[in-house]
C-alpha cells in the first residue's frame, strides 16, 4: 500500500514529532539531550530552516519549525537531522539499526492563533507527562530561552514575543487550548490506565519522584514496580514507553 502523502504548509510551518521505535527512550543522559541540540543547531544553519519551539522528551521529540524559500523541505532537513543523531548514539550505545519509528509526523501550522496553540502545547509537554511541575523546571525545551533576554543562536523568539509580551510568558503557558495538536497516540482499552495514573502507580511502586529515577533503581525494584503497574491496569506497551525499557525484558520481569 502506497504512504499518504504529507499534507504540505502553504505558510512553510509544521509542527514535527518523532518518536523512538516501540516507544523506547532516544535520551538517556544529558549528553543525548545536548548531542540532538547540537544537530539541530547544526542543520538549521544547513538546511536553512527557522526554529521556534522545541520539546525533547525521553522517548520522542516535539519541534515547531519552518522552511525557508531558499532551503531545505522538512523531509530532507528530519532525514539528514535524524540519521546525524542516530549515527552518534549506536555509536555511543553500541548497538545497530533504527532509532526512530517509521517516518515522522507532522501538520501543517497555517496561522498565528495555531501557532500560539502548538508552542504552547509543545513547551507544556513535560506538565503533561508529569515529568515537571512548570515548564521552566524542564531544562530540555524551548521555554527557558524565551524566558531569557539574551539573544538566541537556535531559537527565533521574535514572532512569539510580538504576540506575548515576555513578561507575561509565565501566566500565558498556564493556559490551556481546546484545540487537539498533533501528540503520541496511544489507543487504550477502557479498563486501561491513563499515562497520567500510571505514572502515579509507577512512583509510588518504585519510591521514585520523577520517571527518570526508574533507571537507577535495583533489578528486584524495577521488577516489582512493573509488575504493580501491569497489576493496576497499565499495558505493557505503556509500561515499555513510560519505564523506557524493552518490551522483552518489561515481559521477563513481569514473568518473575
Amino acid at each position: 500500500m502506497p504512504r499518504r502523502s504529507r499534507k504540505r504548509s502553504s505558510s512553510g510551518m509544521y509542527h514535527i514529532m518523532l518518536r523512538g521505535t516501540n516507544k523506547q527512550n532516544i535520551f538517556h543522559d544529558q549528553e543525548d539531550y545536548q548531542c540532538f541540540l547540537k544537530g539541530l543547531e547544526k542543520y538549521r544553519l544547513l538546511c536553512g530552516f527557522h526554529l521556534y519551539a522545541y520539546c525533547l522528551m525521553p522517548n520522542h521529540v516535539h519541534l515547531l519549525l519552518r522552511e525557508d524559500e531558499e532551503g531545505e523541505v522538512i523531509g530532507s532537513i528530519m532525514l539528514r537531522l535524524t540519521t546525524w543523531y542516530v549515527y552518534r548514539y549506536n555509536t555511543k550505545y553500541e548497538r545497530s539499526g533504527a532509532l526512530f519509528e517509521g517516518r515522522f509526523k507532522s501538520e501543517p501550522v497555517e496561522d498565528d492563533r495555531y501557532f500560539l496553540t502548538v508552542l504552547r502545547y509543545i513547551h507544556r509537554n513535560p506538565v503533561k507527562a508529569g515529568i515537571a511541575r512548570s515548564p521552566s523546571q524542564y531544562p530540555f525545551s524551548s521555554f527557558q530561552r524565551y524566558e531569557s533576554h539574551d539573544a538566541d543562536q537556535l531559537i527565533e523568539k521574535d514572532l512569539l514575543l510580538s504576540l506575548i509580551d515576555q513578561n507575561s510568558l509565565q501566566a500565558w503557558h498556564e493556559g490551556t487550548d481546546r484545540e487537539q495538536c498533533l501528540e503520541v497516540s496511544e489507543t487504550r482499552k477502557h479498563n486501561r490506565l491513563t499515562d497520567e495514573s500510571a505514572l502515579q502507580v509507577m512512583k509510588k511502586a518504585g519510591k521514585i519522584d520523577h520517571m527518570e529515577q526508574f533507571k537507577q533503581l535495583n533489578e528486584k525494584r524495577q521488577a516489582a514496580t512493573i509488575r504493580q503497574m501491569l497489576h493496576s491496569g497499565a499495558s505493557y506497551r505503556q509500561t515499555v514507553r513510560l519505564t523506557g525499557i524493552s518490551m522483552a525484558l518489561v515481559r521477563k520481569m513481569a514473568a518473575n
